[in-house]
């Protein structure tokens, strides 16, 4: 899934979605279910292209599924890949014109960064932004 990304990040998501689908059958065969924390990561990746080509409920759907296993391997709701995901839902959903469902989301993300990986850049993003909308004084 890494040269998927690659392909997604240099401008070329319709090529990064065929290696994503190509990555998850693999991954698919080789751990013999979806249960794994690569596929959830492959389907965050997945998520991110799917969104790149506007293909919001797809995209949508991608992070929730790897959302979904990654509760189911780590245990829990509380760790930062699951926030990584998470955060980039948040995104999606406040691009979709769903905030309220995003800053609950949101809130869950910093919480979990600030307890486990307190200079996480997803957490510097946000103070950035929080930085720009503040009134001067």
């Amino acid at each position: 899934h890494e040269l998927a990304r690659v392909l997604h990040a240099q401008g070329d998501p319709a090529g990064a979605r065929t290696l994503f689908e190509r990555s998850l059958a693999i991954l698919y065969k080789v751990h013999g279910t979806e249960d794994h924390a690569d596929v959830a990561t492959t389907y965050d990746g997945f998520g991110n292209c799917l969104r790149g080509l506007g293909l919001l409920d797809e995209s949508e759907g991608s992070f929730r599924t790897a959302l979904r296993i990654y509760e189911q391997v780590l245990g829990a709701r509380d760790h930062y890949k699951y926030a990584e995901t998470e955060f980039a839902l948040a995104r999606l959903l406040f691009q979709r014109g769903r905030p309220d469902e995003a800053r609950d989301l949101v809130r869950h993300v910093v919480d979990v960064l600030q307890a486990q990986v307190p200079s996480h850049p997803i957490l510097a993003m946000l103070q950035a932004a929080a930085n720009q909308q503040a009134p001067s004084e």
